[in-house]
């Protein structure tokens, strides 16, 4: 809300009516993101949580980086988060959330593991080690308060985790599932869901 009352305030002391709205304009467009280190907290060794740091913020990529140093294949390459703020109205609420279990998804082939109730998206992880896809065992699915049990528009994104980097969703997207193929290691989890939330 600060934030927003400097900006107009910006804005008005602007001599162009033309400049003053492109500026109002990308900086309402512009979407915050941070980029926890989960390097102690994703798929260590015995059971961990890894989480957007905030309420307002939602999992939009994950970052990779060592796969096949000292033998590691798992999802223990992820290495950190980027995690993006919603926007106004849904930045002022706080969230819904539920864990949604994947022990199962993940150990099939062919397999979505997603937040199977619509509206809800990526804010974390449980795993429980850092060798097998299947230790990713639960998401946590959250959505804002007052956002309608409904996805907005969703595309798929084909990622590649054995590649150092940041795999993400389109701007202004969320996570909402993985996609496994035939094995068990981070190389068979090639493709992400995004979605866009619903207009508050």
């Amino acid at each position: 809300m600060f934030k927003d009352f400097r900006l107009k305030k910006a804005c008005d002391s602007l001599s162009s009516s033309r400049s003053c709205l492109l500026f109002w304009s990308n900086s309402a467009r512009s979407q915050q993101c941070t980029e926890p280190d989960w390097t102690s907290t994703f798929a260590i060794a015995g059971d961990s949580m890894s989480q957007c740091e905030n309420n307002v913020s939602y999992v939009n990529g994950l970052s990779s980086a060592g796969y096949g140093a000292l033998v590691e294949t798992g999802p223990g390459v992820i290495k950190a988060a980027r995690c993006c703020a919603v926007k106004l109205p849904y930045s002022q609420e706080g969230n819904d959330c539920y864990w949604n279990e994947w022990w199962t998804a993940l150990s099939r082939q062919d397999s979505w593991a997603t937040c199977q109730r619509k509206g809800y998206l990526f804010h974390g992880f449980f795993t429980v080690g850092r060798n097998f896809l299947a230790d990713i065992g639960m998401g946590q699915c959250c959505k804002p308060s007052t956002h309608p049990d409904e996805d907005g528009s969703c595309t798929e994104v084909n990622v590649d985790f054995t590649a150092d980097g940041t795999k993400q969703c389109p701007d202004d997207t969320f996570m909402k599932g993985i996609y496994k193929t035939k094995c068990s290691t981070i190389d068979c989890l090639t493709r992400i869901r995004c979605c866009t939330m619903v207009q508050g």
